[in-house]
């Protein structure tokens, strides 16, 4: 078999991606040092509870509960305060993981502790909106929670079972109602997008518009092994296509969406972003929580400090500056890179 030409590959690849991109791949294999951990991360999360009152479709826990391989638990009081006292600064702190949020008894009170530790800009989490009654959210702001969005995939009864099953959308749409009057500037809805919804997301954009005033965050559908609702290429950019048009014609929303086609960039949450599961567990990503056995440890054991500098996960760092690791392959954020 002929060898490449070098030359010819590097030409296509300054064609293809450009030549910031591909300056940067050279010297990413020339020298590791590209990318270091900062003195204040960029997001922690810390995986609370992993219980949920609902059963999206796609969803780890969905998956694993209809595969008798699920456990729901609550991180205690102490662990929480244990990891929190342990973590450094963060410009974003998100109590939540793979779970409902509102479902662990002692919420409001880890909401206080990461608040008052001083090492945290913000404070945020995302919630179905039907667990709790309003003024109970109104108990979170008081006790340090910066912001909160909404799930929020389809408020069509037709589609509902599909995407977000148990949802009780006149619940739901009256809860929406009640934090854009009560929380001005501080509630978001989040929208995953799916081959399930994206036909109609129209119709979800009308009917948030006469619910309230919203930033309404639109991210893709993630793998999580159950890849049927993925979009493809063609689908993501038809949906950045329209956008302009959505602005245009919703102005109580802002819609802001997240990259539905993968960077070729290699992703930096193993130095800024790292997570936490509910037993303690170090993960390089949030995205990675249950589905990929990978960690580096467990924090309610050993420092974190101590363990986001390991030889195993520096190991891990200089070899995914070079290739995606298998735990990569179902991201929709970076393409998978080999």
């Amino acid at each position: 078999m002929a060898k490449k030409n070098p030359v010819s590959t590097l030409l296509a690849s300054v064609k293809q991606q450009g030549l910031r991109t591909t300056a940067r791949k050279i010297w990413r294999k020339m020298s590791g040092d590209d990318y270091h951990v900062p003195s204040k991360l960029n997001m922690v999360v810390v995986e609370v509870t992993t219980y949920c009152n609902l059963k999206c479709s796609g969803c780890v826990r969905t998956i694993m509960t209809d595969e008798n391989a699920w456990s729901n638990r609550h991180m205690s009081v102490q662990n929480f305060r244990t990891v929190v006292e342990a973590l450094p600064p963060a410009k974003l702190f998100i109590p939540q993981g793979i779970g409902e949020s509102t479902m662990h008894p002692k919420i409001t009170e880890l909401i206080r502790i990461a608040k008052q530790s001083g090492k945290f800009d913000r404070i945020e989490i995302n919630t179905n909106a039907l667990v709790r009654a309003v003024d109970f959210y109104a108990r979170l702001f008081e006790a340090g929670l910066n912001g909160l969005t909404v799930s929020v995939d389809t408020l069509d009864e037709k589609l509902i079972g599909k995407l977000r099953a148990e949802t009780d959308i006149p619940k739901l749409e009256a809860r929406l109602r009640e934090f854009s009057e009560r929380f001005p500037d501080r509630i978001g809805v989040r929208v995953t997008v799916s081959k399930g919804n994206l036909p109609r997301l129209p119709d979800l954009f009308e009917r948030l518009s006469q619910l309230g005033r919203f930033n309404v965050w639109l991210q893709p559908f993630f793998d999580m092994g159950y890849g049927s609702g993925v979009l493809d290429a063609g689908e993501a950019a038809s949906l950045n296509t329209n956008l302009p048009r959505w602005l245009k014609e919703f102005p109580n929303l802002k819609i802001m969406p997240e990259p539905f086609l993968p960077s070729a960039e290699v992703c930096p949450s193993p130095w800024i972003s790292p997570a936490v599961t509910v037993e303690g567990d170090l993960k390089p990503c949030c995205m990675i929580l249950h589905q990929e056995k990978i960690n580096f440890g467990n924090v309610l054991k050993v420092p974190f400090k101590e363990l986001w500098a390991s030889e195993d996960i520096e190991r891990f760092r200089k070899g995914f500056v070079k290739k995606s690791p298998g735990c990569c392959s179902r991201c929709p954020y970076y393409a998978f890179r080999v």
